[in-house]
């Protein structure tokens, strides 16, 4: 090394050999870098030393050097991170004019001192004699111990100013808006649930909750004229426009072109209605029934049986059917008790239309837009809807859902145009319920959408805000508003993301306590549990995990309250939702709880809530407790007819677009692409 000095036969003074080496669990890359950034070492001397270190654990970086050296060699190495040993060596020493210095440097306080006649260092008061190896290196690591805990402090107390001097902004921020809003004559109105994702812009969620339910005042039983008394009025068109000047100017594209605008459907190589038709997916052309029918006698042939058959489908652990399924339709069913036909029930047509939407919804959702629209389009050309206004109605719905996904993955240009249709056909729609449900959920969508103004999504929930208030029915707007109150705290929860990649942690945690609060605005139960599910979700992304226990075991007590085991099931799925719950012990606990008493019910209950629990631990990607519970269905006696075919459907349809979902999100694209094909074939 540079500083390594040559034997010297006359020095004055004691002569020292320095060592350095790497403290165990430390990196030399962190070393390097301290040493370089805070000047301690030459460049050119650290990179030298770091690649011997890297050979060997210890080095010799001075050899016979005087003792102000060493220190200072000392000094500067354990600055770095290093530890250094200093090694006495034996060297001649000159001869003083002055005569001999009978000063003696103590191992313990490293101090020149007299010694006394028994070699005891009067600074310390140690007898350097009885200095030891290990009495050395525990002043090491206690000197290393307190300079950490020092280091340790210096970053506690500095972001600890960071947190404060961030809410002293924050709160200072709010005062000034306040002060602004009053000299301009904005509506300042103190939000009970605290700021919504930083938009100065917008009404504020108070404003929105108000408007819905009446500023608090939300009992589930008001009249729509008590609730309208209790509404702000809502956003003037201008305001809206402004909003949307986020995405660029109107004239950027009309309105009503959307559908040129969207894209359109898939190449025709990835239609999976032409590949359906043709009898191209799987190999296979079952229906739904013929699936069904197919898994019965698949499990008969097993010897599971049910009150109608075997129920349930075979394949692979996770997915919903089977693609050993190959039974002609109509074919019999081995192992039937009482008589029953072996062809399965005809599945009716709403519950098939429920399959299509949610095959849909998960298409969009995973980005495969063109298909998502294809499936739309297929399904309002079906007679079933043609000939039903309800179901066209659920089409429409959908319809419009996916459009909402198209937005933020269509070009910069194009989105106002899309915006604007998305606002004229929902607005449009002529029942209040489905219209506040079109708008609510659009502006939902749109803010969970990566890269589009959070002002969008608020104009969005202002307009459905506006069009909850026109729906007379009691039980209609208690439904139809925690629907609302969902899409609410799914933008509350994207803002929360988004701000959180910012490193905004003050925002982050006040939209966590505006997303716990619309708890409390719940009118019904599940509405509540999706919320909660939210509020986890929430507190893990605000750093604030210790509450998760009371909150959870708060939403399972709620749970708890219901008699239905259906409607525990369900709820506990939506629970579920949230990543930190399936594998808590306190669920873990509610769900043995709901398999006791499911096993105390007969027929559809006990096959219905099982088939929830399995197509639960499908939406979580747990595909071996899938397949138990699927098997537990099987097992069930009691059912038939149309409910034994809704029951499989699910298992079969549902557990296939779940097992699509989970894969897509671990990017396994082929083996997704395998289920969405299989599904394709069953319902298109």
């Amino acid at each position: 090394m540079d500083t390594e000095q040559q034997a010297n036969p006359e020095t004055k003074g004691p002569c020292y050999d320095v060592f350095v080496r790497v403290p165990s669990g430390a990196q030399l890359a962190v070393i390097r870098d301290k040493a370089i950034l805070d000047g301690i070492i030459p460049v050119d001397k650290i990179e030298k030393l770091i690649q011997v270190l890297e050979k060997t654990p210890k080095v010799k970086i001075g050899h016979e050097v005087t003792r102000d050296k060493a220190d200072k060699a000392k000094r500067d190495f354990t600055q770095a991170g290093l530890e250094v040993d200093l090694a006495p060596v034996l060297a001649l020493e000159g001869l003083s004019k002055g005569g001999v210095d009978e000063q003696y440097a103590c191992p313990a306080c490293e101090k020149k001192v007299q010694l006394t006649a028994e070699r005891q260092c009067p600074s310390c008061g140690v007898f350097v004699d009885k200095v030891s190896e290990e009495f050395l290196m525990r002043k090491r690591m206690l000197e290393q111990e307190r300079e950490r805990l020092e280091l340790q402090r210096a970053k506690d107390l500095k972001a600890s100013e960071k947190r404060n001097r961030e809410a002293r902004e924050a709160a200072l921020r709010d005062e000034i808006r306040r002060e602004l809003a009053e000299e301009y004559g904005l509506d300042a109105k103190p939000s009970a649930l605290g700021r919504f994702a930083g938009v100065a812009k917008a009404a504020g969620v108070l404003v929105l909750l108000g408007a819905a339910f009446g500023v608090g005042q939300w009992k589930g039983g008001q009249s729509a004229t008590v609730a309208a008394a209790n509404v702000p009025k809502g956003p003037a068109a201008p305001d809206i426009e402004k909003s949307f000047e986020k995405l660029g100017s109107p004239s950027s594209g009309a309105p009503g072109d959307a559908a040129d605008i969207d894209g359109g459907g898939p190449a025709p190589e990835d239609s999976l209605v032409a590949a359906a038709g043709q009898g191209h997916v799987g190999g296979k052309t079952l229906t739904v029934e013929q699936a069904v029918a197919a898994s019965q006698a698949l499990a008969g042939a097993v010897g599971v049986k049910t009150g109608q058959g075997a129920g349930g489908a075979g394949g692979a652990p996770g997915a919903g059917g089977s693609a050993d399924m190959k039974a002609a339709p109509g074919s019999a069913v081995a192992g039937t008790s009482g008589g029953a036909d072996s062809a399965a029930a005809p599945l009716p047509a709403q519950h098939k239309l429920a399959l299509d939407i949610e095959f849909a919804r998960a298409l969009a959702e995973m980005g495969q837009l063109p298909r998502a629209r294809e499936v739309v389009k297929s399904l309002r050309a079906g007679p079933a809807v043609a000939a039903d206004k309800e179901l066209a109605a659920l089409v429409n719905q959908v319809d419009i859902e996916v459009r909402a996904w198209s937005v933020a993955a269509s070009p910069e240009g194009r989105r106002r145009p899309l915006v604007d249709a998305l606002r004229t056909d929902a607005s449009a729609l002529p029942d209040p319920a489905a219209r506040t449900l079109a708008l609510a959920r659009v502006g939902a969508i749109l803010g969970e959408s990566p890269g589009l103004p959070t002002e969008v999504s608020v104009a969005f929930l202002k307009l459905a805000r506006d069009s909850l208030t026109h729906i007379s029915d009691v039980g209609q707007r208690n439904a139809v508003g925690g629907e609302f109150l969902v899409a609410l705290g799914r933008t509350l929860l994207a803002d929360s993301v988004a701000k959180a990649s910012e490193g905004a942690w003050a925002r982050v945690r006040a939209l966590s306590t505006d997303i716990g609060a619309l708890v409390a605005q719940a009118p019904n139960n599940e509405t509540a549990i999706r919320l909660m599910a939210l509020d986890l979700r929430g507190k893990t992304v605000a750093g604030l995990g210790a509450e998760i226990p009371s909150r959870l075991g708060a939403a399972l007590d709620l749970i708890e309250k219901e008699a239905s085991v259906t409607a525990r099931a369900n709820l506990l799925r939506w629970l579920a939702a949230a990543p930190e719950v399936s594998g808590h012990e306190k669920f873990k606990a509610a769900i043995d709880r709901l398999e006791a008493a499911a096993d105390a019910k007969l027929g559809a209950a006990k096959a219905q809530a099982l088939t929830t629990v399995a197509l639960m631990y499908a939406d979580v990607g747990a595909p071996e407790k899938f397949a138990a519970y699927r098997k537990r269905v099987q097992e069930t006696q009691g059912v038939s007819g149309a409910q034994l075919t809704m029951t499989h459907a699910d298992l079969i349809v549902s557990g296939d677009i779940a097992a699509a979902r989970q894969l897509h999100s671990v990017k396994a694209y082929a083996e997704a692409e395998a289920k969405i094909q299989r599904v394709a074939g069953y319902l298109l």
